[in-house]
């Protein structure tokens, strides 16, 4: 079974985006729940979902990203830990990738994901598939 992680990027746009943007996301999204694939994401995902419904002190929206998390994904959210941590400090010192996109491919690569689903078109890898909507 195929596994895709979700970087926070589609996740916005799936639930704020506008039609150009979260059109794309939910045919992919379609397409792979046709495919039976496993999703999963992180908790840097939770994190950065969180980040703007929080300043806004919009619960509504922080109750439908961590709804939106839970109901998705097919295993628990990804965690930190030191052989993600060692990696993605490879990830941003040889591709100088930022430190979450760093940690998001590492947390997708070190648990066997086949997909990263992201919105980040500068990031390339040889070691994971990257889709973008």
């Amino acid at each position: 079974m195929k596994t895709v992680f979700l970087d926070t990027a589609p996740i916005i746009y799936l639930l704020e985006g506008a039609p150009e943007f979260s059109d794309p996301v939910l045919h992919l999204l379609s397409d792979w729940i046709d495919m039976d694939v496993c999703f999963c994401s992180s908790v840097i995902t939770l994190m950065e979902l969180l980040v703007h419904p929080v300043r806004e002190k919009n619960h509504v929206l922080q109750k439908q990203y961590r709804s939106l998390l839970i109901n998705t994904i097919s295993r628990p959210l990804f965690v930190i830990d030191e052989k993600i941590a060692e990696t993605a400090a490879v990830y941003r010192a040889e591709k100088s990738w930022r430190v979450p996109d760093s940690l998001q491919i590492s947390c997708a690569i070190i648990n066997g994901c086949d997909v990263f689903f992201t919105n980040d078109r500068r990031l390339k890898s040889r070691d994971i598939e990257i889709v973008t909507p």
